[in-house]
């Protein structure tokens, strides 16, 4: 197959757009992973960044972190859910939008994911305030060793998106993508013929997990221990 035409800018705001997805798919599940010993994690698994609670070696302990998260933290757990399956949406739509060569839509969902971005930052900043050392959510991140490139293209580099996990570096990482959205918009090359990779993230030491699959789980296993959740859109069940 020929190289695709694609311009540097452009190769540029979709490795953004990438690393940000990159985060989101990792911290999906945050309500359902244990990282810390106290909670039943054991030191292998947690020094690769968690497991789910389900796979704990200590189920009494880990079944009395989650009842503990759920009685301190179900409106936060509800508010992560309702973050991410939304995003989810958003980055769907901007996948259709690349086969379509539409970057008006691709734009309009780009500047919604990011808005509700920084929103969700705020939802973290107060979960961790209150919480301490017993929250759960974390700033986003991107976990490192995960590359961008265009089917064929001239440009490779490595995705990166706040990988100090601090408030600051996520805003910073945000605004750096609002700030081209409208240029973005505007150019009128032809888009590079690519699909968002939705089914090839890697989720926070979970091993190959994509986003669908990672909200899915996280809704599951949650409501195993009797909470309520809102089904994920008929698109994506």
């Amino acid at each position: 197959m020929e190289k695709q035409e694609v311009t540097k800018e452009d190769y540029g705001f979709l490795l953004k757009l990438m690393s940000v997805q990159h985060a989101l798919v990792s911290s999906s599940a945050d309500p359902v992973v244990l990282r810390k010993v106290s909670e039943g994690a054991n030191f292998q698994m947690n020094t690769f960044g968690g497991i789910f609670y389900d796979c704990s070696e200590n189920e009494e302990i880990a079944l009395a972190t989650m009842r503990k998260r759920i009685e301190e933290a179900g409106q936060d757990i509800r508010a992560h859910f309702d973050f991410h399956r939304k995003s989810l949406d958003n980055f769907l739509e901007m996948d259709g939008a690349l086969i379509a060569n539409d970057r008006e839509i691709f734009a309009e969902n780009c500047e919604i994911m990011c808005n509700r971005l920084l929103g969700y930052l705020n939802l973290v900043k107060k979960h961790q305030a209150r919480l301490g050392e017993g929250s759960f959510l974390e700033y986003p991140s991107c976990p490192s060793g995960h590359y961008f490139h265009v089917l064929n293209g001239p440009f490779v580099a490595m995705c990166y998106f706040n990988r100090q996990l601090t408030s600051f570096g996520a805003e910073m990482g945000i605004n750096s993508i609002r700030g081209e959205i409208l240029d973005f918009k505007i150019r009128q090359e032809k888009l590079p013929y690519i699909h968002l990779p939705l089914n090839e993230q890697q989720g926070a030491g979970l091993l190959l997990e994509d986003f669908k699959k990672n909200l899915v789980w996280n809704k599951q296993l949650l409501e195993g221990l009797g909470m309520e959740l809102p089904s994920l859109t008929s698109e994506n069940e």
